[in-house]
């Protein structure tokens, strides 16, 4: 005959023999509900890692067209990283590189000043000139943003960025021709293209590069309205994947947040040079 104690045991490995059950059946759910999305993510190239997503072989593209005169723009330098990949390249002419986080000024500095094609910035390139507060996440340089985004683990100290018109820019630097102008400002992008609005009428910049991803919703942009405004200028637009840029016309499915990251805009010449990398 079974004591009491015995029961309850039983009944206690019973209720812990349930949880196990149910909190396993949540982890596979949730393994194998992103298992499709991750796959997908994959077979269409969809990676932050340049060396994944088809920006290194679109920087060693860009490189190939350069000249001695020619410039590049790096809009969110960070630390520099993508702009040593340009000179890695061979790139033969200047880059202006431009970073709102002063504390990662002086790194950059430090980085390139062997090099003097490179001009480091502390400004950001918006629409306007003016100063203008955002947070700077001391954890995570990359994810700083003139939007008032709000990462909840993450540590953030309120600082100021210097913005400047593009287009201002250009003209009290001498600048009258831009070959690349790439843009990862966490959804400023809208801002800093409408402030180069002059240069694009005159056809003076050849390529663009701008991520987009779920910040570029606190702009009020979705890529509809990047392809609308480059394409009434004259410019095409597709997504930049490892083998080239893929060329079309918007459609919904680029509304996902997760169909770029990356995408390019270039004056039509460009087109045959930048659909296929090899």
């Amino acid at each position: 005959m079974i004591s009491n104690q015995e029961i309850r045991a039983l009944a206690v490995l019973r209720i812990r023999l349930l949880i196990l059950r149910f909190l396993a059946s949540k982890f596979m759910l949730r393994v194998l509900g992103d298992v499709p999305r991750d796959l997908l993510d994959v077979k269409r190239g969809f990676s932050y890692v340049i060396e994944e997503n088809g920006e290194l072989e679109l920087i060693r593209k860009v490189c190939s067209l350069s000249e001695p005169a020619s410039v590049i723009f790096d809009g969110g330098a960070n630390i520099g990283d993508y702009s040593q990949a340009l000179l890695d390249s061979q790139f033969a002419g200047k880059i202006h590189l431009f970073e709102i986080n002063s504390t990662l000024i002086d790194q950059l500095k430090l980085r390139f000043y062997r090099n003097s094609r490179v001009i480091v910035n502390n400004l950001g390139l918006s629409n306007v000139q003016e100063v203008r507060k955002f947070i700077r996440w001391t954890d995570y340089s990359g994810g700083n943003s003139l939007h008032k985004i709000n990462y909840a683990h993450l540590s953030g100290v309120e600082s100021l960025a210097t913005l400047e018109n593009g287009d201002s820019y250009c003209q009290s630097r001498l600048i009258d021709r831009v070959l690349f102008l790439k843009l990862d400002i966490e959804g400023w992008e809208r801002y800093a293209l409408t402030g180069f609005d002059q240069m694009f009428r005159s056809k003076n910049i050849d390529i663009v590069s701008w991520e987009y991803g779920y910040v570029s919703a606190e702009a009020g942009w979705t890529s509809r309205d990047f392809f609308k405004y480059f394409e009434s200028l004259g410019y095409a637009c597709g997504v930049i994947r490892k083998m080239g840029v893929h060329f079309q016309k918007w459609d919904y499915s680029l509304n996902d947040w997760k169909s770029g990251p990356n995408f390019v805009a270039c004056l039509p010449e460009f087109i045959g040079a930048l659909e296929s990398f090899s």
